[in-house]
């Protein structure tokens, strides 16, 4: 009994180890990562915006009057709307803007946002695609920003970061603070030289190195993953090719769920795409961090049913784990303008921990809706 009980002391400490290394790495490279400004040079790179809706009519004017008023020559870019098969007033709500620079498509007997963007790019002017979401909301430089970062460095790929607007509350914060985590680990990563996520939502590609990598073939058939699985084809094809433009100008802000429901459908869809995860460093990333999870909240369950000292040790390695990731949270909260949710920190962190353990093996299995569709795991 002791001797197992030790052999397992052992096994979390390590874990404890690296999952502490692995976030000093991630807030290293977040700070590393130097801000970039707009300049006054003259705008000269074509943009195609892309967004594929589905049932947006809440949120579609808002979006799409901030794209279509950016501070950039109108002969110079245009917006690509994508419909979905919406079954709301989203196309109604888009077309009675009247704005010359929008186009709106249809998917037709396609679905997905994957099918949405190919059919855009398919007829896109522009020399750079940017993406985003129909439920966002960009400053007024976002395009200025995204095209002046790729005219000095040249990527084929770039990703920007993403907020969670914090109105008030645990489950408000919940979100926020969540986001921001994974911006600082995105950041990070890149900055590293281990890309490991995107946000679809803020990206931006040339048209010609989709078409390179001939786009999503070969990944079409997975529901979610237009970001991150085309991150990695580009990267094989173009190493070194990922940067992440650190820019207050091209935040992109976003609602945040109004459900707990709606969240874990939201959280089920985005964890999902791991299976399809290419690269070995990130499915292992991956690993280390649910097996850290699970055997820090495995350590305190045990703890409270059976001894006092494992008690200690998990309430040990749950304030390592408040210390560890408070720095890249905090951080990154105080860029995006999202302070005010830092102080649920604590209570985030706990139910976080609870989150990260039930969504994992939830995600590989269980079916989701999201849009009213329902996205069955095993087919």
């Amino acid at each position: 009994m002791l001797f197992g009980t030790g052999v397992f002391l052992v096994v979390i400490l390590l874990l404890q180890l690296v999952y502490s290394l692995l976030m000093v790495l991630y807030y290293g490279g977040w700070k590393q990562t130097e801000s970039f400004s707009t300049n006054s040079n003259k705008a000269k790179t074509s943009i195609s915006i892309i967004i594929v809706a589905r049932n947006e009519e809440d949120t579609i004017a808002q979006c799409l009057k901030g794209v279509c008023g950016q501070n950039y020559p109108n002969e110079l870019y245009e917006v690509i709307l994508v419909d979905d098969n919406s079954t709301d007033r989203t196309v109604e709500i888009a077309r009675k803007l009247g704005d010359e620079k929008l186009t709106v498509l249809s998917n037709g007997k396609l679905s997905g946002k994957k099918a949405g963007i190919t059919k855009a790019i398919k007829q896109a002017k522009g020399e750079l695609i940017i993406t985003t979401d129909a439920d966002c909301r960009v400053s007024p430089y976002w395009i200025k920003t995204m095209a002046d970062y790729y005219d000095a460095y040249q990527p084929k790929l770039i990703t920007g970061l993403v907020r969670v607007n914090y109105t008030g509350g645990l489950f408000n914060a919940f979100q926020t603070l969540d986001m921001a985590g994974m911006m600082g680990v995105t950041a990070g990563a890149i900055a590293n030289g281990k890309p490991q996520m995107c946000n679809g939502a803020n990206m931006a590609y040339p048209k010609a190195a989709f078409e390179a990598v001939k786009g999503y073939e070969g990944v079409e058939h997975w529901p979610t993953g237009d970001d991150q699985l085309l991150m990695f084809k580009l990267m094989e094809k173009f190493p070194q090719s990922v940067r992440f433009l650190k820019s207050k100008a091209a935040i992109v802000s976003t609602s945040p769920v109004s459900t707990w429901r709606t969240l874990w459908h939201q959280r089920l869809r985005w964890v999902s795409k791991s299976k399809a995860m290419p690269k070995l460093t990130v499915s292992l990333v991956l690993i280390l961090a649910y097996l850290y999870n699970i055997c820090l909240l495995f350590t305190l369950i045990l703890g409270v049913v059976i001894s006092p000292n494992l008690l200690l040790v998990g309430l040990i390695m749950l304030v390592n784990k408040f210390i560890i990731e408070w720095p890249i949270v905090h951080s990154l909260s105080r860029f995006l303008n999202q302070s005010k949710g830092l102080k649920w920190f604590p209570v985030v962190q706990v139910l976080h921990l609870v989150y990260v353990v039930l969504i994992g093996p939830t995600s590989q299995f269980f079916n989701y809706k999201w849009k009213d569709r329902l996205h069955k795991q095993w087919r």
